[in-house]
């Protein structure tokens, strides 16, 4: 007999889809082999409109996302999409400062300066999966 699954279900058993949000063609390429290299899926976003427009149409897991965009600010973005899907995990990274950032955000965050190393990703990556109860195939 064939299981079917809810959307819900599919999404807990699946491999976790994350967007990255990054104006550095280089930088995003890298996280997405990262990403891929731990098991996850990745789409790149190299502008914070083309971020907005493409949470829109998929419902992903995690989004990591720059603060310093050409077109709109990463915070922009977080509060554009807030509206949409009000429990959205996002873990944000950039070269600001961890004091600047904290100004700036009024909500409990995830925060990685630039430059960091791939474990702290991970570690972050993998700790927003745990606390969401998304589990990944072997």
């Amino acid at each position: 007999m064939t299981k079917h699954y809810s959307t819900m279900e599919a999404k807990r058993i699946s491999n976790p889809t994350i967007l990255i949000v990054d104006d550095s063609s280089l930088n995003a390429r890298i996280l997405s082999s990262w990403c891929a290299k731990w098991g996850f899926i990745a789409d790149v976003a190299l502008s914070g409109k083309s971020a907005i427009e493409k949470a829109y149409n998929h419902d992903y897991s995690l989004i990591i996302l720059d603060i310093l965009l050409p077109d709109i600010s990463g915070f922009q973005v977080f509060e554009e999409l807030s509206v949409y899907r009000p429990q959205m995990n996002v873990i944000f990274q950039s070269g600001i400062s961890k004091e600047e950032f904290r100004s700036k955000i009024k909500r409990e965050a995830f925060f990685l300066q630039k430059p960091y190393y791939p474990a702290e990703m991970k570690e972050l990556i993998e700790f927003n999966f745990e606390k969401t109860n998304i589990k990944m195939l072997a």
